[in-house]
């Protein structure tokens, strides 16, 4: 395999660090890039990479599309992790979902169009399903009916990865943890 240089938007959360982690580990990989705004992030997650001279961390808003295409230059693949970690406060303010997920993730895909990144690899969600019941969600064949603004969110995103997957040629795979 090639070496890679990948970046972990929310690469300081629980999840990012465990990435990051993981990343830091394999041989071929020749960068890694944290891009973090640390509203919930720690940079206690990822400490024990201080000083690996392969690794960088970006603080910054996903909003400062400057910032995170300078970011993103010369990265192959970004691991898009970053949205409202509060799935619960959406039931006293909506829109944080809108700007704290599909927001954010139109961001980070024009962000990889601009700056030729090609593979995006989303962190979706099962909200996207709404309320199953019982069933189990088979991929495909499951119907997507989102009954939170968080779903809502992450299937607009999934949506989004879709649109520029197909016009401008990114690689997307979303993941419905």
């Amino acid at each position: 395999m090639d070496a890679k240089s990948l970046a972990v938007i929310g690469g300081a959360g629980f999840i990012g660090s465990h990435f990051v982690d993981s990343l830091l580990s394999r041989q071929d990989v020749r960068k890694v890039v944290i891009f973090d705004n640390f509203s919930s992030g720690k940079r206690s997650h990822f400490s024990q990479h201080v000083g690996d001279n392969r690794l960088e961390v970006v603080e910054g808003e996903i909003s400062d599309m400057e910032k995170l295409c300078f970011a993103l230059e010369h990265c192959e693949t970004l691991i898009h992790l970053a949205s409202n970690p509060d799935i619960a406060a959406a039931a006293l303010n909506p829109e944080i979902d809108f700007y704290q997920g599909t927001s954010l993730t139109h961001a980070v895909v024009e962000a990889a169009r601009k700056t030729g990144t090609s593979t995006i690899l989303y962190a979706s969600g099962s909200g996207v399903y709404g309320d199953t019941g019982e069933s189990y969600c088979i991929e495909g064949k499951t119907p997507t009916y989102p009954i939170s603004t968080y779903g809502a969110s992450k299937l607009a995103g999934e949506a989004m990865l879709s649109s520029y997957s197909y016009m401008h040629g990114i690689r997307c795979l979303a993941f419905r943890f």
